[in-house]
Parts: C-alpha cells; structure tokens; sequence
C-alpha cells in the first residue's frame, strides 16, 4: 500500500529558485514565480559572470540578485527551457499605421553599439525586444485572437478585453528586459503601463468601424478622445514598426501616473536611452537622415508622451467611473 503526501490544498507552493510565493506555477519542469521563469527564458543563450564567488543568496526579498548565481540557481533547481519554448516568434506584416495602412519600408535592424550593465542587454536588442512585442500583437489582431478595445459597446464587453490583456500584459512585463530587479511595487506599475499600452495604444493599429449608437457613454467618450487625439497624429506621423515600437517603450517607461522608486526611475531611463541611441543608429544607418532630421523625427515622437500622459489619465477616470480597476 503506498502513502502519498501532499501540500494542504491552501498552502502555496514556493519558487524553487528564489521562494517567493508570489504568482508561483509550473515554468520549465519547476516550480517557479513568474519573475524568475521570465529571468531563465530571458537568460537562454546569455553568459553571466559573478563578480564574487559563485555563491551569492537567491532570495525574493532581496533588492538586487547576482544574474549569474540566479541562472545557477535556476538550473540546479531543475529548470530545462524546451525546444517549444524558444519557437515565440511570430510572422507580422512590414508596415505599422493607425488607420488605413500605406506601404512603407522596413529595413532590417543591424547590431546596434552600446550595452546597458543594468538592464543587461545591447541598445540593438533592447529596441528588438519592442519590436518582436508589437508583431506579436499585430498577428494576434490579424487573426481576431483578440477584440480590439475600439469596438467594445458596454462595461461587461472592456472587462473581457481587459481581462485578456491581464496576462498577456503581465507576460511582456517579466519578459521586459530590467523588471527581474525591480521591487515587486515597481513590477505592479510597470504592468499597469503595459496593460494600458496593449489595450489601448495598440487598439490604434488596427481598423475600426465608427461606434455604435448603443455604446456605453463614457467608454464612447474615452475612444472618440483616443483617436481624435492619439489616433489622429499616429497617422499623421505614419510611423514604420520599428518607429512604433520604439514609441511604445516611451509610452511604457516615460508615464509618470504611479508614483515609483529611484530604482524604477534609473531602469526607465536606461530603457528611454537605449531606445534612443538604436533608433538613431537604425535612422543613420538605413534612412540616412541627418542629425537634425533624426532630432526632429524623435522629438515628435517623444513629445506624443504628454498625449498619452493625459489618455491614462482619463482612462483611470473612466475606469473608476465605471466601476473597472486599473
């Protein structure tokens, strides 16, 4: 006769890597939060060095975590990343418009100068990272794996589609180069901003009907101000993939609705220089723009923030209102 002993049904199971019980779940083979089987998915290919002597602690309540010893930790804890794991990429189209799509080019990104020691990632890959965000998002709309918050007609229709964007959103945010050393209260706004981009921002891609008559009045109220005002320069700027996904990192890092720790603020700003530096050195080596035309194309991207700044405002407004949590 055998004996099987188990966990008591309301006993969470800690990360075998770092014992947080904090969103905790079978990843790769263990059991593991969410944060460190984004940190091993992320770490797949990437040599680290510890700066000590291979034995730093692994703890969820630590502040910062030596990336090599974490890696370590990960793999003696039995953590084994599948052949299924590293196929995430998705077929997307070449262009990226608001509204109705006109063809543009789209070269390639080369390898990009410049390594962030925080962030632990080149200024090329960094900027790779957004774009690979945003033809994910694009395939997902191209095959109507999702309903586009533009045409949602009543609260209960925005809860489902927020509802999806909780975990889609929550994935892109561990994935997100920089969170694996973000307190968990900084991880929690990154989220908000993730989930506010995805559901909101990338509605823009794709093409709407008008709204209908029967919509709720303040969810109408939000989309009319969302593409009169977002929408509406988007397609003016008609910016290619990678322009957009470099605006979508700003829309990420730059808000300032939540109040954050330093900490946040240094991650955010190297995500804003990285950015940056690989969208001029894409502008210099495939447009061959000037330095004031690079100045000038960036500045007007940029300056979309205090936009988008003001759309999440009214939307925390609109949420509250309706009775929806951010």
């Amino acid at each position: 006769m055998s004996t099987t002993v188990g966990r008591p049904s309301n006993e969470i199971a800690s990360c075998q890597v770092c014992h947080s019980t904090e969103r905790t779940r079978l990843y790769f083979g263990i059991t593991s939060c969410a944060a460190c089987a984004a940190f091993f998915r992320r770490s797949d290919g990437i040599r680290y060095m510890c700066t000590a002597t291979n034995s730093c602690t692994i703890s969820h309540d630590m502040k910062f975590f030596c990336r090599a010893c974490r890696y370590t930790s990960c793999i003696r804890a039995g953590m084994v990343m599948s052949r299924n794991a590293l196929a995430t990429a998705r077929k997307a189209p070449n262009n990226i418009i608001p509204r109705e799509p006109t063809p543009r080019s789209v070269p390639s990104l080369e390898e990009v100068d410049g390594f962030s020691k925080i962030l632990n990632i080149s200024n090329g890959d960094l900027l790779k990272y957004y774009v690979k965000e945003v033809e994910s998002i694009m395939a997902q709309q191209r095959y109507g794996e999702q309903k586009n918050a533009l045409q949602v007609k009543s609260v209960n229709d925005l809860m489902i589609v927020t509802a999806y964007q909780e975990g889609t959103s929550l994935e892109s945010c561990f994935n997100c180069p920089g969170v694996d050393i973000l307190y968990n209260e900084d991880v929690e706004v990154v989220h908000k901003y993730f989930k506010f981009s995805n559901t909101w921002i990338d509605s823009l891609l794709a093409p709407t009907s008008p709204l209908d008559p029967s919509c709720n009045e303040r969810i109408s109220e939000f989309i009319h101000l969302l593409k009169s005002t977002l929408g509406s320069t988007l397609a003016q700027l008609n910016l290619n993939i990678i322009e957009y996904a470099a605006f979508k990192s700003f829309c990420i890092w730059k808000l300032v609705y939540h109040k954050t720790s330093i900490s946040m603020k240094i991650v955010a700003q190297e995500h804003y220089e990285g950015v940056t530096s690989a969208l001029r050195k894409y502008y210099r080596k495939n447009i061959k723009m000037s330095e004031l035309e690079m100045a000038t194309r960036i500045g007007d991207i940029t300056l979309q923030i205090i936009t988008v700044s003001n759309l999440y405002n009214d939307m925390a407004r609109m949420y509250h209102q309706t009775g929806l949590q951010l």
